[in-house]
C-alpha cells in the first residue's frame, strides 16, 4: 500500500499510461487510484458493510504489490543495480516504523479500553505472524483481544513472501524463469487448497484459506507473473491484449462460469483467486499499459484517488482505531460512520507526514552511504501492505 516512488515524491509528466512495457524507474500511473479502490473496499467492509468486499481489496493490493515490486526487481536488474540489502532496507524504512507506533499506540488503547495488554496479538503484529495467530485463536474458539490487530494478517502473508523471493530472484535472473516460478507457486496453492478442502471441508468458510501464508501467496505470485511477462516478448504481445474490449469481456466469462458451473466447495476454495486474478490482470494491463480506458484512467489518476492512494499503507494499518475513536465520541451510527472515515485519513495524515516520509528518506540516506539506490520517481514497493 504505499506510494509509486521510493522518495515519496514522483516526477510530474503528466503521462496516464506507460508506453515502455518492460521494466523501467519510470513512475506506473493509475495504480494509486488501483490502491485507492482497494482501501475504500476495505473500509467500506469495515465501517459499513460486514460481509463487503475487503477481501477483494486486499486481493487486489496483494496483485499490485507482486507486479511493482518485481517490476522493481527487473528495473534495477537492467541497469545492473540490483541489490538485496537494499531491497530489505527499503522495506524496513518503509514499513516497520509505522508498525512499532502502530503497535505501541494499541497496545497503551487496549489497557484504557478493555483494561489489559495484547501483548500476544502484538508480539504477533510485529514479527509478523498475526495470519497464524489469529486462525489459531479462530479454530481453537478464542476471541481476539484487540481487533485492531486483525489487519496485519495480509502484511504478514506479504512479508513471508518477501522474505525469501529477492533471493531466489537474484539467482534465477531470467524472466523467464521468474515467469514459470509465478505459475509454479500458483498452481502448488491452488493444489494445496484444493487437497487441504476436501480432506477437511469443515475449514471452508473459516479464515484457514482466506489467511494462511501456504494458501494465499498465489494472489502475490499473480502480480510478479504479470511483471515478468512485460519482460519477455512473447508476454508483452499478450499484455498488450489487455485493452481489447474482448479481452475483458472474455476473463469476466470465465470468473462467472467458473462460480456459477463450479459447484464442488472444495474445488471452489481452490480456484477462487485464480479466476478472480484473470479479470484483475487484464484490467491492470489496460489501464497502465493503453490509453484506450480514457475514463478509467482519469478517474484512477484523479488527484483524490492518488492522494488515497499514497496514503493507503497508512490508512490500513490506522482506520480499526479511528473507527474505535468515533464510535467513542459520536453515538449516532450515522455520524460515527462519516467521523470513523475523518479520522481514519487525519490519522494516515499525520502517520504518512510524521513517521512514513521521515523514514523512507533516513532509509533512502543510509542506501546513498552504502551503495546504488533507486533514483527518485522509481517505481515503488507496494505493500498492504503494498
Amino acid at each position: 500500500m504505499n506510494s509509486n516512488s521510493d522518495a515519496g515524491k514522483e516526477p510530474v509528466t503528466g503521462q496516464p499510461y506507460l508506453k515502455t512495457i518492460a521494466a523501467s524507474y519510470e513512475h506506473v500511473p493509475s495504480l494509486d487510484g488501483l490502491r485507492a479502490i482497494s482501501i475504500a473496499a476495505v473500509l467500506f467492509t469495515h465501517f459499513v458493510a460486514p460481509h463487503g468486499p475487503g477481501g477483494y481489496g486486499v486481493f487486489l493490493f496483494f496483485i499490485i504489490s507482486g507486479f511493482l515490486i518485481t517490476r522493481l526487481l527487473f528495473a534495477e536488474q537492467n541497469r545492473r543495480e540490483i541489490s538485496i540489502k537494499d531491497f530489505y532496507l527499503r522495506r524496513f524504512f518503509r514499513l516497520y516504523p509505522v508498525l512499532v507506533v502502530f503497535t505501541l499506540f494499541a497496545v497503551t488503547v487496549s489497557y484504557f479500553r478493555y483494561g489489559h495488554f495484547s501483548l500476544d496479538e502484538a508480539f504477533a503484529a510485529l514479527f509478523y505472524y498475526a495470519n497464524f495467530l489469529i486462525v489459531h485463536k479462530e479454530l481453537t474458539g478464542q476471541p481476539l483481544d484487540f481487533e485492531a490487530f486483525q489487519v496485519f494478517w495480509s502484511l504478514s502473508v506479504e512479508e513471508h513472501f518477501y522474505l525469501f523471493f529477492p533471493v531466489i530472484f537474484f539467482f534465477l535472473k531470467k524472466a523467464e524463469r521468474v515467469a514459470i516460478l509465478a505459475i509454479v507457486v500458483i498452481v502448488a496453492c491452488t493444489a494445496a487448497r484444493y487437497l487441504m478442502a476436501s480432506a477437511h471441508p469443515e475449514l471452508i468458510g473459516t479464515h484457514y484459506f482466506g489467511m494462511l501464508t501456504q494458501y494465499r501467496i498465489d494472489s502475490i505470485a499473480l502480480g510478479v507473473l504479470l511483471a515478468a511477462m512485460c519482460e519477455i516478448p512473447a508476454g508483452q504481445r499478450i499484455v498488450m491484449l489487455a485493452d481489447r474490449y474482448w479481452m475483458l469481456a472474455l476473463a469476466f466469462v470465465v470468473l462467472a462460469a467458473g462460480f456459477i458451473l463450479i459447484r464442488d466447495p472444495a474445488l471452489k476454495t481452490a480456484l477462487r483467486w485464480p479466476m478472480l486474478g484473470f479479470p484483475i490482470l487484464v484490467m491492470i494491463a489496460a489501464v497502465v499499459f493503453s490509453p484506450r480506458h480514457r475514463l478509467a484512467i482519469a478517474a484512477l489518476n484523479h488527484p483524490a484517488a492518488v492522494w488515497t492512494g499514497k496514503l493507503s499503507y497508512s490508512l490500513y494499518v490506522w482506520h480499526t482505531l479511528a473507527g474505535y475513536a468515533a464510535h467513542d465520541l459520536l453515538a449516532n451510527p450515522v455520524l460515527a460512520t462519516a467521523g470513523a472515515v475523518f479520522f481514519s485519513y487525519l490519522f494516515a495524515a499525520l502517520s504518512y507526514f510524521l513517521i512514513e516520509q521521515p523514514m523512507i528518506r533516513a532509509g533512502k540516506r543510509m542506501r546513498k552511504k552504502t551503495g546504488p539506490h533507486v533514483p527518485p520517481g522509481g517505481p515503488a514497493e507496494a505493500t498492504l501492505a503494498g
